[in-house]
């Protein structure tokens, strides 16, 4: 019994092999595939450009070309009476866009963050568009907008004095001016 059995399970899987090459040996008989008996297929690799070869990063972090464009929104809609109501939240989207972490390399990452809702997602989109090809990028640790630059130092202040927890407006100044890019 055991003799005949095992003749027929090994040519029943001799008999698989050449006909579904997915199948191999160590299906034990009972016709599923264990994740290792799978046949991996090479993909080939997928071309790439140099990022040298195109001129510098391939997708530059436009965060500073948008905090510009809404401050300059934010001074166009200050002096319309009937628009008054966008200056506070044109504000807000600045401050949180200084403060993301991550780069913003198109308009469209802004629709998810906070306070930046249709208005303000096609005033980035007018200036990605009027942006030229390199767009300004501060150095690291400065800050293109008061807003930030502000919330910064005084966090910086607190930080270095635990015990008192006020900063004098002279010493806020120039800390902000410090975090500022000229």
């Amino acid at each position: 019994y055991s003799s005949s059995t095992t003749a027929a399970s090994a040519s029943a899987a001799a008999s698989r092999t050449p006909h579904n090459p997915r199948r191999i040996s160590s299906d034990r008989g009972n016709g599923m595939l264990s994740p290792s008996a799978r046949v991996k297929v090479k993909v080939p690799s997928v071309p790439t450009l140099s990022v040298r070869s195109i001129g510098g990063k391939l997708y530059p972090d436009l965060r500073h070309c948008f905090i510009k464009r809404l401050l300059g929104h934010a001074k166009e809609i200050r002096r319309v009476h009937y628009q008054k109501q966008g200056f506070d939240p044109t504000i807000k989207a600045i401050v949180v866009l200084s403060l993301y972490r991550h780069p913003v390399r198109s308009a469209d990452v802004c629709r998810n963050l906070n306070g930046i809702g249709s208005e303000l997602l096609s005033v980035l989109k007018d200036a990605v568009a009027a942006e030229g090809s390199t767009p300004f990028v501060p150095a690291r640790g400065k800050f293109s907008a008061v807003a930030p630059a502000a919330l910064v130092a005084m966090s910086e202040c607190v930080d270095a004095n635990p015990d008192d927890c006020l900063c004098t407006m002279e010493d806020l100044i120039h800390r902000v001016n410090s975090l500022l890019d000229a």
